[in-house]
């Protein structure tokens, strides 16, 4: 299968705009650095550490102050947490691939790794004493989720606590208890209520059962304990809306609002180590609630950060891994794709490749309208998933969708009047399409199981698409208005992303193996339906050439990914039965 390198010319300008850092200005408010994350407090409340553009910086939380980086590394550093003794960093970070475990003084120096596996580490708690790491993992292969494990703070033994799932987790002052939330639905999905929400359980470290402690039918996240154990501070969604409540933990308590918003939600909060105030963010930007006042609100930490540049300016490298999502302009002298969080594009042979978005964003699912004029994105720029248009001659964007519920997985029209795009806002996932010139929203599928994918047909007539409305997940294929829905592919197997070759007679897809995490290969069927052909041993996201020649796809998992092509067959090969 032939490899593609593709070479990219990067701008590294990451120089922040923003106020005089030794005393901001009214006239500067409206220059507050936003997109500051993951925000941790020292054990007096007097300095905030977050993650900013992949690197953990530190600064006081009164804005007097110039924010300091304290790593500059090419990985992504992020989610730190500030020991108890306010002395020490401990974060997650990629720099030896996968996300581990890394401690640092909170002065500043070399970040010592802390934890060793392939599988993902996200950073969560210190336990009281400062002795021990609580973090979360899909270290076990067994399982496809996440569970809680602890380990020791310099390094060492790691001791498995949660066996059916398990995030957010936090000690108890005392190190006995540890409080987490256990879900399955999708974690970020606004106004989720139902049987896999994800509630509030308490688990003792040494081992043992879990209690639940909080059951309601929305979503509970980040459960933090008082210093003396009597209560514990959540964020929980009510109408669509998270905010930050309060729970005594005597018997027929009931929990008290700590903040009111109701427009943007309240995300990611960290409890102080003297447990008098929470820290969280808010529409990109960092607040503080001080529990102790009899009306607690959240204050506004404003905040500028600057920063020099990493490198000269620019540099050109060869890039063989961690391009994904392609797609081919109609006449396939273009290609577009995600790489890092940005969309890029090259010639359709591959080669010098240019950087269409930047910014602290993930851009990614790129699709070349089909005059080749627009290319078609998902991004969390606005807060959470939305489409938006970029113009490939100007590099202007605008956003298409503007609900607060995810949309992504798009496809263009071929008249280039709309698309199709799966959608979140209902409460459920199911195929939409929006009109680009009225941005008029139209529900096509309405299963309860949920679809997902949609690929137009080449003459707009048919949407495929992947569901799981029989039971397994399957290719199917409906009118392009929905309705008259069939299923394409029988088996067992997890199938997903369908894409049509160009004469409208087959569908490549990819099998998705749920036991391992990995693709399971590529396959090709007749639009029609019938038995299948495997095309590779593995393989995601495919499209075919224009032409119909090639099939284009990506290999690799976890930002390794590398694109391949294959001759693209004329027809399903027909088996016969020997007699």
């Amino acid at each position: 299968m032939p490899r593609f390198s593709l070479v990219f010319a990067i701008a590294l300008a990451v120089l922040l705009t923003g106020a005089s850092l030794s005393s901001p200005t009214a006239e500067a408010a409206e220059q507050y650095t936003r997109g500051l994350r993951y925000p941790s407090l020292t054990p007096d409340g007097t300095q905030v550490v977050f993650a900013y553009r992949g690197d953990i910086w530190i600064t006081a939380t009164d804005g007097k102050s110039p924010a300091r980086r304290l790593t500059i590394h090419e990985a992504q550093d992020t989610l730190p947490r500030v020991s108890p003794d306010g002395k020490q960093i401990a974060f997650s970070s990629t720099r030896e691939g996968s996300y581990d475990i890394y401690v640092m003084p909170i002065s500043g120096g070399e970040a010592k790794r802390v934890s060793y596996h392939s599988g993902l580490e996200i950073m969560c708690s210190w336990s009281h004493d400062g002795k021990r790491i609580l973090f979360a993992s899909n270290r076990d292969p067994s399982r496809y989720r996440i569970d809680l494990y602890e380990m020791p703070a310099a390094g060492g033994p790691v001791r498995r606590i949660t066996r059916d799932g398990g995030r957010d987790g936090a000690y108890s002052a005392d190190g006995k208890t540890v409080a987490y939330v256990r879900g399955f639905n999708t974690i970020y999905q606004d106004d989720y209520t139902g049987s896999a929400n994800y509630d509030i359980h308490t688990i003792p470290t040494a081992g043992g059962l879990p209690t639940r402690v909080i059951k309601s039918e929305g979503n509970e996240r980040f459960p933090y304990f008082s210093n003396d154990g009597t209560a514990l501070w959540y964020i929980a969604e009510e109408k669509g809306v998270a905010n930050f409540y309060a729970l005594p933990l005597a018997a027929g308590s009931k929990r008290q609002k700590l903040t009111k918003f109701t427009g943007n939600d309240v995300e990611r909060p960290c409890l102080s180590a003297d447990g008098k105030t929470v820290v969280y963010e808010r529409a990109g930007r960092l607040y503080t609630v001080d529990l102790a006042a009899k009306n607690p609100t959240g204050r506004e930490l404003k905040l500028v950060v600057k920063g020099d540049r990493r490198h000269s300016g620019r540099e050109k490298r060869t890039v063989n891994a961690g391009a994904q999502q392609l797609d081919l302009s109609t006449d396939g002298s273009a290609m577009v794709l995600s790489l890092h969080g940005d969309i890029w594009m090259t010639a359709g042979s591959g080669g010098d490749a240019r950087r269409l978005t930047s910014g602290p964003h993930k851009d990614e699912w790129p699709r070349f309208s089909p005059d080749g004029k627009t290319v078609a994105f998902q991004s969390d720029r606005s807060g959470n998933s939305d489409i938006w248009l970029l113009s490939v001659r100007t590099g202007r964007t605008t956003q298409l969708t503007k609900d607060k519920a995810g949309d992504f997985f798009h496809t263009w029209a071929p008249d280039g009047s709309k698309l199709a795009f799966c959608s979140e806002r209902s409460g459920n996932r199911d195929i939409w399409s929006i009109e680009i010139a009225s941005k008029k929203a139209t529900r096509l599928t309405t299963h309860p199981a949920g679809d997902d994918d949609p690929s137009y047909s080449p003459d707009g007539r048919s949407i495929a698409f992947d569901s799981s409305r029989e039971g397994n997940q399957a290719i199917y294929v409906m009118d392009a208005a929905g309705g008259s829905v069939r299923r394409v592919t029988g088996g067992t197997s997890f199938m997903q992303v369908p894409d049509w070759s160009p004469d409208g007679k087959l569908l490549v897809y990819e099998i998705f193996s749920q036991s391992t995490g990995n693709s399971g290969g590529l396959y090709v069927v007749s639009a029609a339906g019938g038995a299948p052909m495997r095309l590779s041993s593995d393989g995601s996201t495919a499209c075919w050439s224009p032409r119909g020649d090639y099939i284009y796809f990506s290999v690799g998992a976890r930002g390794r990914e590398e694109i391949f092509r294959v001759p693209a067959p004329k027809s399903v090969e027909n088996r016969e039965k020997v007699p």
